[in-house]
């Protein structure tokens, strides 16, 4: 008998999945204002000033909040959570604007951060609504005598018109009472619709961003309302916040065989798949439907139909920043795995009819795990079936006979200072048989390499950068590597910043930069004269302490 490089399952594997799988375990949500599953109460006020007025209509603002017939607030949420979160505007619902007694120039003159600024106004919103017949206590569930949540829409634009600013789009839950400050972006073409929802779900408790903060890599591009497609209105949402929202279950493959998946929007029982990666206790590929109507087909909805498969490492839990790349972290938490490599990872769908039908260890993008181990086995997803609603995959694991790369597809450097350098490692490791042979180079003059080959199973490439030449800010170069006839990169990243007190970017501290930090001391971040590069400690205002740090860099070079 010949023998084979994979391990297959006996018939009774190769069928469709059994009617029980093991689901995970939802995650324990903090308390918040919001319910994610449930009826929630919210007051919506609008508030225009004496020097800013509203231009949104009543007719617009229902639209967007409380209409069954077009997408609001009301009916995305409802389709999303497949009816398990209810939304009740109560019966003050945007009685007009509001009439705020004060100007923004006169809010603004506190100078304090965003969220205090609206604490400030709330309670003159509230009386103001009061005197239109507000009725506090019907919003008011935990009897702290504030409403549970306050979405407060503010005439003008999000950060400022040009003359005046009003408070910027956020959710604040620690506040007597908590809530959402979204602009009318009048000037921006229109009120922010997808802001709202991306700030809703956060204020939901335990529910996070899924785009990099540092802005190095783009974890699930367009295919979730808290990633960067917001921007483009690609508000669909993946299983991944569904499940930590409540909404959806995910069931754990263990075994080979053929699985169907349904449609994450419909009314199917197979909604998202958990599969552990080969080698590694944390990390595991989250498999998913889409298809572009539901929650998947609001505005743009998101970028395609078919299935849809994630990178997911535990080690990272889901929190605030879990998939912004650091020095620490080379890897996001969750990172969709995209054939195609598009802008907001367009061409990460599935489906025998559009050519994309595996994935696997030696595929790009793979399956195979950040951390090195000793496993010679791979997972394969293959046979994947036409784009349907209801669609079918099958789950192998391989053992591959070949020499297998691995190496991480990001190395962060982080911030770093103008005129110095840095160094760090480049590992390389063997998932397969056999030893590894490996070219590199890179065409970066900022980019050294202690050397450009090697043979080994386990190697580290001593990288290091020069900022003498570059400009401010985040700059970007590659590594390019031909290892055992596998063709890839590393993408180099470096933040650029000034020498410590180099106010005007002569690369040098002297008092020139002293009479920079003199001309806006005392001035707050959003006031007129403020300047970021003399506020060293980035605390939002130029003081004392940004003087004594000056002080303590005079002279440097």
């Amino acid at each position: 008998m010949l023998a084979s490089n994979y391990w297959l399952p006996p018939e009774s594997a190769t069928s469709k999945q059994p009617p029980q799988l093991p689901k995970l375990a939802h995650p324990l949500k903090p308390a918040s204002a919001i319910k994610s599953v449930g009826v929630q109460k919210v007051l919506v006020l609008l508030m225009e000033f004496p020097d800013q007025k509203g231009v949104m209509t009543y007719k617009s603002a229902e639209e967007k909040f409380v209409s069954d017939k077009v997408k609001s607030l009301k009916n995305y949420f409802d389709t999303a959570s497949g009816g398990k979160l209810k939304i009740d505007f109560g019966s003050f619902f945007l009685h007009d604007w509001i009439k705020m007694p004060k100007t923004i120039e006169e809010y603004n003159q506190m100078e304090v951060p965003d969220y205090v600024m609206v604490l400030s106004m709330g309670p003159d919103a509230y009386k103001a609504a009061q005197e239109k017949g507000l009725k506090i206590e019907e919003y008011d569930e935990d009897g702290n005598g504030y409403p549970d949540l306050t979405i407060f829409i503010w005439a003008g634009n999000s950060y400022g018109d040009g003359t005046k600013s009003v408070p910027g789009d956020f959710y604040r839950g620690d506040v007597p009472f908590p809530l959402i400050s979204i602009g009318e972006n009048i000037r921006e073409g229109g009120f922010p619709l997808g802001t709202t929802l991306h700030e809703f779900f956060h204020g939901m408790g335990g529910l996070y961003d899924l785009y990099d903060y540092s802005h190095i890599v783009d974890p699930v591009g367009g295919w979730d309302l808290m990633g960067s497609g917001l921007e483009e209105n690609y508000w669909g949402m993946s299983s991944f916040s569904r499940f930590n929202a409540g909404w959806v279950d995910i069931e754990t493959i263990t075994e080979p065989g053929t699985y169907e998946i349904d449609d994450l929007n419909g009314d199917g029982e197979h909604k998202a798949y958990k599969i552990q990666i080969p080698g590694s206790i944390d990390e595991w590929v989250l498999v998913e439907n889409r298809q572009k109507h539901g929650a998947d087909g609001y505005y743009n909805g998101c970028p395609g139909n078919g299935i849809v498969m994630y990178h997911v490492d535990d080690r990272r839990p889901y929190g605030g920043r879990f998939n912004t790349i650091t020095s620490e972290w080379s890897t996001p938490g969750i990172v969709i795995l995209d054939p195609g490599g598009a802008p907001l990872h367009k061409t990460a769908n599935f489906g025998a009819d559009i050519g994309k039908t595996k994935i696997s260890g030696t595929t790009i993008p793979n399956t195979l795990p950040y951390v090195t181990n000793s496993s010679r086995e791979t997972l394969c997803i293959s046979d994947i079936s036409n784009v349907g609603s209801k669609m079918t995959f099958k789950v192998t694991f391989e053992s591959p006979q070949i020499p297998l790369v691995r190496v991480n597809e990001q190395l962060p450097f982080d911030q770093v200072e103008k005129g110095t350098t840095k160094t760090q490692e480049l590992k390389f490791t063997n998932a397969g048989a056999g030893k590894l042979q490996a070219f590199l180079k890179t065409d970066c003059k900022w980019i050294t390499l202690d050397r450009t080959s090697f043979i080994g199973n386990d190697e580290a490439i001593i990288v290091t950068i020069d900022t003498s030449q570059l400009p401010y800010g985040i700059n970007k170069g590659q590594i390019s590597f031909n290892c055992s006839s596998t063709l890839g990169k590393v993408i180099v990243s470096v933040e650029v910043v000034p020498i410590m007190g180099d106010i005007n970017l002569d690369q040098k501290v002297d008092e020139k930069d002293f009479d920079e930090l003199v001309a806006c001391f005392g001035k707050s971040e959003g006031q007129e004269g403020y300047k970021k590069e003399a506020d060293l400690n980035k605390d939002g205002i130029i003081d004392w302490l940004d003087l004594m740090l000056l002080a303590r860099n005079i002279g440097r070079k």
